[in-house]
């Protein structure tokens, strides 16, 4: 039997053979187009293509690619599917709940449209038009990368939309007067809504992507939201993570602020009422409904989504996610912005500074409830702290700084 490794090749014919292989395995790569080259021989390509690469990015891109490795497995890898075309929406599951349990909002079993956005991913597609984290950035003016901000709710979102517009100058959609249009309402808004389904569905329509009036997108839906990229202007994305059981805690407040009924509930018994949607970052990553049970096949979908596709902030170090952020995306403050993220960050301005909520002591019984609830959840957590320590020691404080 010919072997392909070079090392187990005893003959002449069978190492020249290896060797053909080899050149022919290089060229496939070459020719090969992103939309249908594999991740991982993505980089390697674009090394071979450009011919000599720069040390800092050739060490950026491997300790990068280490870090994927680490939490994947070929068995858990899911197709990419190009999800612009929207398929038609899956059946009603609404079912009626008895009079105990429908106390408080009537949120349970969600239709797909407002839980996942206009687009209906199925379980374990990914976005085909938002690059690998590891993949290098472009060059050339035919071809730019739009930042796309998978905006999780109670993460800080505002601050860091003001910060991207005001401190560095990047143009984002946010709709401030009907009817919607790529008309630039303010020096760094564009008037489009990519934060409802209705909106990515306008969006969608306007070309908002391939317009070149926007730098930066912002959604709490990661998959629908990211259908609006295209070849010529495709996603690079991050997120903020915030611990789980805060999470619980920080949304169950603002909601019984909103809803009287909930007043008199424990956040216990909030995340134990039927029209919780718990796990929320595990269902929207893999396209499932609050009613659907999630298993291990969908942590280990979450787990790669986030792994690839996403470079992670964490909510409790905002000024070290800003500062990887800024060094991520190669952001330049505007002229006399210089201190503006840092003073934004620690600044007075009500609408940006952290709410302290009530939450069980880590450990005690209510934590274990909220934490068995949220376990998924928790699972991505963890992965995310460990990606974002890795993220810093690739982008180390004496060579990026907030300021």
């Amino acid at each position: 039997m010919v072997s392909f490794e070079f090392g187990f090749a005893s003959t002449r014919s069978e190492r020249w053979f290896a060797r053909a292989t080899l050149v022919c395995f290089t060229l496939l790569i070459l020719c090969l187009d992103d939309d249908v080259t594999p991740n991982f021989f993505i980089p390697l390509r674009r090394t071979l293509q450009e011919g000599s690469t720069s040390k800092d990015t050739i060490r950026i891109h491997r300790r990068l690619r280490q870090l994927a490795k680490k939490h994947i497995t070929p068995r858990n890898i899911p197709p990419l599917v190009d999800d612009t075309q929207t398929p038609p929406p899956p059946p009603s599951t609404q079912t009626e709940t008895s009079a105990s349990e429908s106390a408080g909002p009537k949120r349970a079993f969600q239709p797909a449209e407002k839980y996942l956005g206009k687009v209906f991913p199925k379980t374990e597609q990914m976005p085909f038009y938002v690059r690998n984290t590891l993949e290098p950035f472009p060059e050339g003016r035919d071809v730019r990368d739009i930042i796309f901000f998978w905006h999780i709710p109670k993460t800080g979102g505002e601050l860091v939309k003001n910060i991207f517009g005001r401190c560095f100058g990047l143009r984002w959609a946010q709709k401030l007067k009907e009817p919607a249009s790529l008309e630039m309402v303010h020096d760094y808004i564009i008037n489009v809504d990519t934060s409802t389904p209705e909106g990515i569905a306008e969006a969608h329509k306007l070309g908002l992507v391939d317009s070149n009036k926007v730098d930066f997108i912002s959604s709490r839906y990661a998959l629908s939201a990211s259908s609006l990229f295209t070849p010529q202007h495709r996603g690079r994305a991050f997120t903020i993570l915030r611990h789980p059981i805060d999470l619980a805690a920080s949304n169950f407040f603002a909601r019984k602020a909103l809803h009287p009924e909930l007043r008199s509930l424990t956040l216990v018994q909030y995340v134990n009422k039927n029209y919780y949607a718990d796990n929320w970052i595990t269902r929207q990553l893999t396209g499932t409904l609050p009613h659907e049970e999630l298993t291990d096949a969908h942590l280990e979908s979450a787990k790669h989504i986030l792994s690839t596709k996403y470079f992670v902030g964490i909510y409790e170090q905002l000024d070290e996610t800003l500062r990887q952020l800024k060094a991520f995306y190669k952001l330049t403050p505007l002229q006399d912005q210089e201190y503006c993220a840092r003073e934004l960050v620690n600044g007075d301005n009500p609408k940006f500074i952290k709410t302290e909520r009530p939450k069980p002591a880590r450990g005690s019984s209510d934590w274990r409830t909220v934490a068995s609830v949220e376990k998924w959840d928790l699972e991505l957590y963890y992965l995310a702290l460990e990606m974002f320590s890795q993220q810093g020691s690739i982008f180390i404080a004496q060579e990026y700084s907030l300021v």
